[in-house]
């Protein structure tokens, strides 16, 4: 068995400025579930942000990044989820910021399984057409890849993969510059990156994580012998 992805939820807001945004719908969170949360915006730094589901799951923040003060982009993520049959996961930031958006992703992994953050986060910025982060070596035989983009101005990207494969599926929140799209790996992947093709030039901001699954140890066998 492996990791199996649930579902995803996205939201917007319209141009702002705004501190909060939501996803538009719930998701049936299970116990020990995997979440991971990618808030985007435009033309400010948050001033520190968190993403929680306003009740007992809240997320580990990774830090955000930019490119030129114009798009943004920060991930969170849970490793172990509270049950929660209506999950509306929130994005919050300290400053005002323009145009939020948020995609939330939900992985189911094996029952028992120990679920640990593999790489440290890779990222890439620029101006132009060709989306790429930096590279991450994978450890697990049972791994999620996610990737998460930011635009500062609409437009969907084409071609989205990790490790130079097709991803496994692309989440859009709309022709408003953000995606995010996940790779499930059954092998470790060396130097891999998230990659896509946008058709015509803007800034980006692209990031790159990643979470491993350790099956729980087998138990041994106790023989008793009874001396006659």
């Amino acid at each position: 068995m492996a990791f199996a992805f649930v579902a995803s939820q996205t939201g917007i807001t319209a141009y702002g400025p705004f501190k909060t945004v939501s996803t538009a719908s719930t998701l049936n969170v299970a116990t020990g579930d995997v979440i991971g949360v990618y808030g985007i915006w435009n033309e400010a730094a948050s001033g520190g942000a968190t993403i929680s589901d306003s009740g007992s799951n809240s997320c580990t923040m990774e830090a955000e990044i930019n490119y030129s003060g114009s798009c943004y982009i920060t991930f969170g993520y849970i490793l172990s989820a509270v049950a929660n049959a209506t999950a509306t996961f929130k994005l919050t930031t300290t400053n005002n910021v323009y145009l939020l958006r948020i995609i939330a992703l939900q992985f189911r992994p094996d029952a028992g399984d120990t679920i640990t953050k593999d790489q440290n986060q890779a990222s890439g910025t620029g101006w132009g057409t060709a989306l790429l982060t930096g590279n991450i070596s994978t450890t697990g035989d049972d791994e999620i890849t996610t990737c998460g983009l930011s635009l500062n101005y609409g437009s969907n990207p084409t071609a989205e993969q990790i490790g130079d494969t097709a991803a496994d599926g692309v989440i859009d929140s709309g022709t408003d510059g953000a995606s995010a799209w996940y790779r499930i790996l059954s092998a470790t992947a060396a130097n891999i990156h998230g990659q896509a093709a946008l058709g015509g030039s803007v800034d980006w901001a692209i990031l790159l994580n990643s979470f491993k699954a350790t099956a729980a140890a087998g138990g041994g066998t106790l023989l008793l012998l009874r001396k006659s």
